[in-house]
């Protein structure tokens, strides 16, 4: 490819991201899995998040959320599985509510249960989210917990952005099934109507290799 053909491509590129419409600041989810925001009443959004593990397995999911009102979403969540074949998962469905807000200090609650289109073994159950801001650090918390086969999942995140629209995550999890901890560390990349996260997991004591995270999110309203 001659550098002239490189360069066009690149213009098109940052001029297709400068030309997305709205606000976002969800591309980090997959960094931190859950904060305390919601949409807005009317508010329409899709975040994409894709992990790539060994022995070559990845895994994409698709989400779209509609803001039910100022403080209610309503999101739909699409998985796949890539390891020799494309396969899909059972949808589910999240219903997210801002339950208390004050200055930067956010806490919300969310329930979400899988609809059984692939595998009858499906889970439900509620998350909190909880999330606060120091100039320009910012912290996380998120609970879950699974009520059909009563597992636990706990995270914690920091967030620092040195510049307005870079921000650098470190989170620590814990997962009751199978004991898990581990670690997620990344960036994101933030404009006007997207945001970009970019990571690498690791989950200890396990022996696998780690595995690398991306999300980006568009809002369109």
């Amino acid at each position: 490819m001659s550098r002239r053909k490189l360069a066009i491509k690149l213009k098109l590129f940052m001029v297709s991201l400068l030309i997305l419409p709205g606000l976002s600041y969800a591309g980090k989810k997959i960094l931190i899995f859950e904060d305390g925001e919601t949409l807005g009443k009317g508010g329409l959004q899709t975040e994409n998040y894709l992990l790539r593990s060994e022995p070559r397995t990845t895994e994409y999911t698709f989400n779209l959320t509609y803001g039910l009102t100022d403080r209610v979403d309503v999101g739909l969540n699409v998985p796949f599985t890539y390891e020799k074949k494309l396969e899909g998962s059972n949808l589910s469905l999240d219903l997210k509510g801002k339950v208390f807000e004050k200055e930067k200090s956010k806490v919300a609650l969310k329930f979400s249960s899988e609809i059984p289109t692939k595998d009858e073994n499906f889970k439900y159950g509620p998350t909190l989210a909880l999330q606060t801001s120091v100039e320009n650090l910012s912290f996380y918390a998120t609970s879950s917990y699974e009520l059909r086969h009563r597992e636990f999942f706990q995270s914690v995140s920091a967030e620092w952005k040195p510049t307005e629209r870079l921000g650098l995550i470190l989170t620590g999890f814990y997962s009751s099934e199978g004991s898990q901890t581990g670690a997620i560390g990344g960036l994101t990349l933030s404009g006007k109507s997207w945001e970009f996260a970019l990571g690498v997991k690791k989950v200890f004591e396990s022996g696998q290799k780690p595995s690398a995270v991306a999300g980006l999110t568009i809002r369109f309203k």
